[in-house]
């Protein structure tokens, strides 16, 4: 080991030095922190947040399942279970809708309800459906063009090809513009 004593200039040196960088040296531990319990934070909230979305929503497709395997059977007790499964399940999007918001799970659900809606004839339901999904305030232009011809083409079902035609006015991404001008060449 080295006994001897540091020189007064090798101090001065040292202070010096923490001088010049210890703000940044502090800077970069408070960075360091910030990023650690940001991460952490995130993973605490809204990590959970996308799981609770990503159950509920597993629960609606296997709700949504159940529905397309009864709509098969013809028999009355199956016809029975069959208006209950769709209640069950127009009850259990409404509810995943009222506690998910403004998500692409609720956009799914939302499609998948206005399926549901369209396959039993429901065109004013599905059209109010549609109407609700284009509403969302998700950020995929592909998602809200989807919707739009969707709504649009249940438009067309109902006899509305006017207000079918003005849905179709608003702006799509470019590759929607071919499913969009085969909608307009049926209206």
């Amino acid at each position: 080991k080295d006994v001897t004593p540091k020189s007064m200039n090798d101090e001065q040196q040292s202070m010096q030095a923490l001088k010049q960088y210890g703000s940044y040296i502090v800077m970069a531990i408070v960075l360091a922190l910030g990023g650690y319990f940001g991460w952490q934070y995130w993973q605490n909230h809204g990590g959970r947040i996308d799981e609770a979305a990503s159950t509920d929503f597993a629960k609606i497709q296997a709700s949504e399942d159940n529905l397309a395997n009864l709509s098969s059977a013809t028999d009355d007790k199956a016809q029975a279970q069959l208006a209950t499964a769709q209640a069950t399940f127009n009850k259990d999007v409404d509810a995943f809708i009222a506690k998910h918001g403004n998500s692409v799970y609720t956009w799914q659900a939302l499609m998948l309800k206005a399926k549901q809606q369209t396959d039993g004839n429901d065109n004013k339901g599905a059209i109010a459906t549609l109407q609700q999904a284009m509403a969302l305030n998700i950020k995929d232009d592909g998602l809200k063009a989807i919707a739009t011809l969707r709504y649009a083409q249940a438009l067309l079902s109902n006899n509305q090809a006017d207000e079918a035609t003005k849905a179709l006015q608003n702006p799509m991404p470019q590759a929607f513009e071919a499913s969009k001008l085969e909608l307009l060449g049926d209206i």
